[in-house]
Order: C-alpha cells, then sequence, then structure tokens
C-alpha cells in the first residue's frame, strides 16, 4: 500500500494519524477553537463548515478557511460540509455543495476537501478532478448513521470510491451491537490485504464502536479522530487519552515484531 505525504505528514505507516474537528457555530469561535486545538499537537484538523451558521454565505465561509489557515499555520487541514443525512448539522443544495467544495479547493487554504459518495456520480468525478487539478487531495467518504451494512457492501463500496479517484477513501458506519464492531474490522482488514492502493479511513460510530477508533495500526485504517471542544461524531474520545492509547499499542505491537 503506498503512502501519501500532505504537508509534514504521511498517511499510510505507523500510528493511525489523529484529526480533531472544528464546529465553532460563528467565525470568532472557530478561530479560536482552531487556536486551542494546536496545544493537543493534531496530524490533521478538520472544519466542519456544516456547523456554520453561515455556512450558506461562499463569501463568509471562504473568509473563515483562510483565518483558520492562518492560525493553524502548516498543520494540514481537511475542510468538511457534511450534509444532514450523513450525519452533519444542516443541509444544502446539490448545486452549492459541489460549488462550495470546488471553490475552497481552487484556495490554497486547504489540503483536503471531503465529499460524499451519495452525492450525484457525475459531479463528484468533476469535482474530484478539479481538486487534484489544484494540488487538493480527496477524502470519498460514506457515512451510514443508522446501521452497519455486510461486510461485502463495504468493501463494494471502498472499491467504488477507489476508482472514482479518491485519494483517501473513508467509510463510517454505526455500531449498534459487537457483531457490527467485528464486521467493520474484517471488512477493514480484508481491504487492508487485497484492495487498498493507497491509505484508507474505517470507522464503527458509537460507544460500542470505540474499539475501531483506537486499532488502525493493526486492522488498516490510517486516521482516527478525537474530540475537540465538542464531538463531531457519536464515540470520538479526547485527544490526549487516544495519543496515548494509540502510543500504547504501536509500542507493543513493535516491541512483539522485534522479539
Amino acid at each position: 500500500m503506498e503512502t501519501l505525504k500532505i504537508r509534514n505528514v504521511t498517511l499510510g505507516t505507523g500510528m493511525p494519524k489523529i484529526c480533531i474537528p472544528i464546529v465553532g457555530r460563528d467565525m470568532e469561535s472557530i478561530v479560536d477553537e482552531a487556536n486551542s486545538i494546536l496545544k493537543f499537537d493534531p496530524d490533521f484538523i478538520e472544519w466542519r463548515a456544516d456547523y456554520f451558521e453561515h455556512a450558506e454565505n461562499l463569501e463568509l465561509v471562504t473568509e473563515v478557511l483562510k483565518k483558520i489557515r492562518t492560525a493553524i499555520n502548516e498543520t494540514p487541514l481537511i475542510f468538511t460540509f457534511r450534509n444532514g443525512k450523513e450525519g452533519g448539522v444542516r443541509t444544502v443544495s446539490e448545486d452549492y455543495y459541489f460549488h462550495l467544495n470546488t471553490t475552497l479547493a481552487l484556495t490554497v487554504n486547504t489540503d483536503i476537501i471531503d465529499l460524499e459518495l451519495s452525492h450525484d456520480e457525475h459531479h463528484l468525478k468533476k469535482t474530484i478532478s478539479k481538486a487534484h487539478q489544484a494540488g487538493v487531495k480527496v477524502i470519498l467518504s460514506s457515512h451510514n448513521i443508522d446501521c452497519t451494512p455486510s461486510k461485502t457492501y463495504i468493501i463494494e463500496t471502498f472499491k467504488k470510491m477507489q476508482s472514482m479517484g479518491a485519494d483517501i477513501p473513508k467509510i463510517a458506519v454505526m455500531a449498534n451491537n459487537e457483531s457490527d464492531v467485528l464486521t467493520l474490522l474484517d471488512a477493514t482488514n480484508s481491504i487492508k490485504n487485497r484492495y487498498a492502493k493507497g491509505p484508507f479511513i474505517t470507522i464503527s460510530m458509537g460507544k460500542k464502536g470505540l474499539l475501531t477508533r483506537l486499532c488502525g495500526e493493526l486492522f488498516g485504517s490510517s486516521m482516527t479522530f478525537a474530540s475537540g471542544r465538542e464531538a463531531s461524531a457519536p464515540g470520538q474520545i479526547n485527544p490526549e487519552d487516544l495519543r496515548k492509547i494509540l502510543l500504547i499499542l504501536h509500542e507493543r505491537s513493535s516491541n512483539e515484531r522485534d522479539n
């Protein structure tokens, strides 16, 4: 599996990289949150723009993104507008969704845009192409906030994302029981060993899915999300605890390989 370097961070090797989301509602709180997150030394920062109260004002969104970039300096930044049906705060029209992502991909202020697989395939491919032309990477994501589909469905979803040009496929599902967690991990292991050409992300959301946020180094998921001032998805834990656990697992697995 190939690695992917974004600024000073390499995805697809070693410990899963920690991403902390910004979920402020107004410009002042967003910028303040961006500054406060830096004390946790995250590998990535994600701006969840669907939380922004003026998310449908492209000029203001662009201004806020610029302020975030200034605040976080060289930390890699993911721009995400998560629609309501996939767990986001609000929903916008298809036209605005693609216009928003295309416009921000063409700025120098974001390193990655997150696009939802559920949108029109033609427009997705067009937006992915424009992002790549601008040197911006693409997370192509799918969020099932109700349940965990079958292993086969998860793998086929991943393969479609990869074939469409995603730099980082991301699949998040809801764990309603322990079997759901095992299904996601089994699918993740198969993706790592048989299908993945580069880094990818898988997550079981909810309290029962916590394990999947911790064991990415073993099963193959390259990024994990911690809570900032508040969680942006069910099951996130604070970054300090997350880093401690990831380090312990990394050191133990390294020791086992050495012995």
